[in-house]
């Protein structure tokens, strides 16, 4: 929270007692935006931060844009932002009720931190600015004192925007008692130093002579943040923006990195000269041991012309988490920014590669069993290998050799990666060469070639694939041409991680089952693979974690995708090892991301197959800021005719290999994958949860979902699928335009099953380069209540509490409020008409859902909400047809 300040007020103003259900307990601080206090919300019995805005009379225009952009803060609901409960007025004041965090703010913080603490810190602000700059808003004053570090070190950002309604409301008043003047005010001395948590918070006049720099830096108004944090062009009177705030994060990550900012002891006269006029240096220039991708974000950052910096937070984000994909198996799981202790492997693989080069035939060697494994690779190598196998060896001995020096190592292989992308180099000629490469190693070293030798490749395998699978990628993006090279010449390690897993020895193991607790459930999930993406796999029907691997098709497909991404599996409620009471969708939305967060994933893509495609596009939909991408295979609502004979024949077979002549036509006569499946429906369920299951998943409408996504969605479908006619997924994707729809050959209805490398490849094309979002927008389901106006006093205390209680977001307009989970809005709709109707007050509730986009109000929407309730009785919510199937049953 923010920092105590032992210093008294200027004012003793302070809140006179208790308002809106909450306790004033005592002062917390105050700062340029206003005055803290904690506080205690007697309704839910939690502690909270109650902020008042420093002015003490904002004009009434500036009141509304502060509720206008207060309320858009509030919709974000990201764990690296600080939640705001409720925005109100009391006492001729605007406040905020904010989330109370214990721990204390980075620039109480001990600086410089090492560079991967910088990153981690880094990203958790990005990723809550990402998901403000979604929403159309700015944060315009990014400095360590709002960036907020829990005690468990999470990163929350604090105070969006407020410095405009300080400003704003500080001009009007000057304006109005006639204190223009040409000289400048205290706070904006222009020889005095300018500390890193000054802010400007009063009208400016025209520059001095001396700033005319290029023209007028500024107007006489308004300038909104903190001067050492502000960005030229807000010197140049233009307005805040996107990049502005890049701007100011890019300073605070060179803060963290070189202890101070720059130009810290600057006038603001000399700050804004240096700002305007000259180019910050490299931040490679200050900091030594820097790697060179985290060093290109900072310096883009605080590019002195805007377009050359990251057009948004989102962009920034993104390239910090590249950044960590990379370096990620360097660092200890659960020890933020530690390094990983990866001494004693490396020194394995170092000695084993040296006993392997002392007998003078690695290359040799290596070359006859990849021609041996493949005959058709032959062609791509030239008569003569002299040259490949010189290559090959050093660029082996380079790699082995800097095991420990990440910054060196990973930048070279994902160069690597990105060179050879251009050779047309594909992901099978990969997984031979890997084969090679250990058939060679074992057959060379020997004896000496241990388990523990073997896992310590292994451990390399994993660090070289991250890089080279991002080069690869990247690669794919260039058209190049260099003749004369031929492909494969280095890449043995390539794809390291998919090469180790050719062998029995080393071959991906069934990873062991986590757990994690979701409201009143437990959660079992896995985590299979160490790629540089994060792959959420959802898949339909009945699952099992554990029976999962158990046959060789299924194990094949995880294996597969393993090889590039970082593969979390779910058992979803009801289902395998998780809990198996049945849940409501608002439920599944919860239990996913509880382990998205478990894991400590911040963004993630989403493979969803068969009924399962519903929940992960509702996922997607509604929490756009945590899915990167969608995948959904298989879709296909099934009729209540379906329902009824497919539920008539799950009951009267359970146990048995039901449904397998439609679900994989190709393995039905495979007795160990019958066996398979009727084991992991005997343990991964019962015949009542498996109809549930049926009939409750076929309700949703994916295509509304689908709809509402912001993500960029790719639906795959068998063109003969004998489960799901392929004939509905077209007529998707006919409704749903903004979808990428692919059509394979085949008749299986699940993934693992027939050609299971399109599949996969599929997958991996479209998650490794996603196409760019369209549109900005997220699903979101409407609350609004109809009553006299005569009862409002008695009314809207009442809304104002239990919209508070179901964490809904009350809009602007009429009795209304927003919420991210349709059966908590359905609750909600319900609690209010109840205790109304216990009051003797017959209201109308009405509830919709739908598109609602992340930059402004949900206008469309909640016009639809209000049409609804015209036509609403006053008793039981009024439900949107869309929006039943969702809500059905809650």
């Amino acid at each position: 929270m923010p920092r105590e300040d032992p210093k008294p007020a200027p004012d003793d103003w302070a809140p006179e007692g208790p308002f809106d259900g909450f306790e004033v307990v005592r002062p917390l601080g105050r700062g340029g935006m206003g005055r803290v206090w904690l506080g205690r919300d007697a309704l839910l019995d939690r502690e909270v931060a109650l902020k008042f805005i420093a002015a003490d009379s904002p004009d009434r225009a500036a009141r509304e844009r502060f509720l206008l952009e207060a309320r858009a803060i509030a919709r974000l609901e990201h764990p690296n932002v600080v939640a705001i409960y409720r925005v109100g007025e009391a006492f001729g004041r605007p406040y905020l009720a904010y989330e109370f965090v214990p721990g204390r703010s980075l620039d109480l913080v001990g600086m410089p931190v090492p560079w991967h603490r910088a990153l981690e810190i880094a990203i958790g602000i990005t990723r809550g600015l990402a998901a403000a700059h979604r929403r159309g808003v700015l944060h315009r004053d990014i400095k360590p004192g709002n960036v907020m570090l829990t005690e468990s070190g999470n990163v929350k950002l604090l105070d969006f925007g407020l410095a405009k309604l300080v400003a704003e409301s500080q001009a009007a008043e000057h304006a109005a008692a006639g204190a223009a003047s040409s000289a400048p005010p205290a706070s904006g001395d222009g020889a005095a130093a300018l500390g890193r948590d000054s802010i400007l918070e009063t009208t400016l006049p025209a520059p001095s002579d001396a700033l005319a720099i290029q023209g007028s830096l500024t107007a006489t108004g308004t300038l909104l943040g903190t001067p050492i944090y502000m960005a030229p062009e807000l010197w140049a009177g233009q307005p805040a923006s996107p990049e502005s705030d890049i701007y100011a994060l890019g300073l605070v990550l060179w803060e963290l990195c070189a202890g101070e900012v720059p130009h810290r002891n600057l006038g603001r006269d000399d700050l804004a000269r240096a700002v305007v006029t000259t180019d910050l240096p490299s931040i490679a220039s200050r900091v030594a041991g820097l790697p060179e991708s985290f060093v290109e974000i900072v310096d883009r950052c605080v590019r002195r012309r805007r377009a050359d910096r990251f057009a948004d937070a989102e962009a920034v984000r993104d390239a910090l988490e590249s950044v960590l994909a990379l370096y990620r198996p360097f660092l200890l799981d659960g020890e933020a920014g530690t390094p990983k202790e990866i001494d004693p492997e490396a020194q394995l693989v170092a000695s084993s590669f040296a006993r392997v080069l002392k007998k003078g035939d690695f290359a040799d060697t290596f070359y006859e069993r990849l021609f041996g494994i493949d005959r058709s690779l032959r062609q791509l190598f030239p008569s003569d290998l002299t040259v490949q196998r010189a290559k090959l060896s050093g660029t082996l001995r380079v790699v082995v050799d800097n095991l420990r020096r990440r910054d060196k190592v990973i930048p070279l292989l994902v160069d690597l990666g990105r060179r050879h992308s251009t050779y047309g180099v594909k992901a099978e000629h990969l997984d031979t060469v890997g084969k090679a490469l250990v058939m060679t190693l074992a057959e060379l070293d020997g004896e000496s070639f241990t388990p523990e030798t073997a896992d310590a490749w292994r451990g390399a395998y994993g660090v070289i694939s991250h890089a080279m699978q991002i080069g690869l990628a990247q690669g794919q993006t260039t058209v190049r041409s260099e003749v004369g090279q031929s492909p494969l010449v280095v890449e043995p390690i390539g794809n390291a991680a998919a090469a180790a897993r050719v062998t029995e020895a080393s071959e991906l193991s069934p990873p062991p089952i986590r757990w994690v607790t979701s409201g009143d459930a437990t959660l079992a999930y896995s985590i299979a693979g160490d790629g540089p993406i994060d792959l959420v796999l959802l898949l339909g029907g009945i699952t099992h974690l554990e029976t999962l691997w158990q046959h060789p098709a299924p194990a094949a497909m995880l294996r597969r995708l393993a090889a590039f991404a970082r593969i979390i599996a779910i058992d979803l409620r009801g289902s395998g090892l998780s809990e198996r009471a049945k849940g409501t969708i608002d439920d599944h939305l919860a239990d996913i991301r509880c382990v998205l967060d478990d894991v400590g994933v911040e963004r993630a893509a989403i493979f969803a197959s068969g009924d399962a495609a519903p929940i992960a596009a509702l996922v997607a939909a509604t929490h756009p800021e945590r899915i990167r991408s969608l995948v959904l295979s298989g879709t296909g609502r099934l009729e209540p005719s379906e329902l009824d004979t497919l539920g008539e024949e799950l009951r009267a077979r359970w146990g048995e290999p039901v449904f397998v002549e439609r679900t994989a036509p190709s393995l039905a006569s495979d007795e160990g994958y019958k066996r398979w499946v009727a084991t992991t429906m005997r343990l991964g369920g019962t015949p009542k949860t498996g109809e549930a299951m049926l009939r409750d998943r076929a309700r949703y409408d994916l295509a509304l979902l689908l709809s509402s996504l912001s993500v960029p969605a790719l639906v795959i479908h068998r063109t003969g699928d004998a489960w799901a006619p392929v004939a509905r997924a077209r007529a998707l994707a006919e409704r749903v335009s903004s979808v990428t729809y692919l059509e394979l050959p085949g008749r299986d209805h699940v993934p693992w099953a027939g050609d299971i490398r399109a599949v996969t490849d599929a997958i991996r094309r479209f998650v490794v380069m996603p196409p760019a979002p369209t549109q900005a927008r997220a699903f979101t389901t409407i609350v609004a209540v109809g009553a006299d106006e005569g009862d409002a006093a008695v009314i809207d205390p009442i809304l104002r509490r239990t919209f508070a209680a179901h964490r809904a977001v009350e809009l602007g307009r009429g009795r209304a409020a927003q919420f991210d989970a349709p059966v908590r809005a359905l609750r909600c709709a319900k609690a209010i008409a109840g205790e109304l109707a216990s009051l003797g007050l017959r209201v109308r509730v009405a509830l919709t859902a739908g598109a609602s986009p992340l930059d402004g109000s949900p206008d469309t929407l909640l016009e639809d909400a209000m049409a609804l309730l015209a036509a609403a009785e006053p008793g039981e919510p009024r439900v949107a047809e869309a929006l039943e199937p969702l809500v059905a049953g809650a």
